[in-house]
């Protein structure tokens, strides 16, 4: 689950701050035909995102089934040896900067819309056209 939410913040986009978008399977409208359901839940705090980073960023082997199947990737430029198969590994500098970048470290707020949703408690973030997005 935790590789899963890290993976959901560092694909996330971006949303302007002061707004809560919460489109999702249930809200209305819904013309995006959203399939996913907002959860309900918390922004992590960076203390509790640096044992989640290190987990992701060991990749597959790490993370077992809680997260992605990955495939291995090739290292070298196949020169002058042929290129290797390894698994896949994240630096973790670098989905520290993805997750910054792309959501402010916000994945959960408020919904300030759509109007089905405002008053609801704090949930993830799903914009109008139900990609999972953050404010910054």
């Amino acid at each position: 689950m935790r590789v899963w939410l890290l993976l959901l913040l560092v694909s996330a986009g971006s949303a302007a701050h002061a707004a809560c978008p919460c489109y999702s399977l249930t809200a209305t409208p819904n013309t995006h035909n959203c399939g996913v359901e907002a959860a309900p839940g918390s922004n992590p705090t960076v203390a509790e995102w640096q044992p989640i980073f290190d987990e992701v960023s060991r990749g597959p082997a790490a993370w077992g089934t809680d997260g992605p199947s990955l495939s291995t990737i090739h290292a070298g430029c196949n020169k002058p040896m042929p290129p290797l198969s390894v698994s896949a590994v994240f630096p973790c500098e670098l989905l520290r900067a993805i997750a910054m970048n792309e959501s402010g470290w916000t994945q959960f707020c408020k919904p300030t819309t759509p109007a089905s949703q405002v008053g609801l408690s704090s949930r993830t973030i799903i914009s109008f056209d139900c990609v999972m997005a953050s404010g910054k």
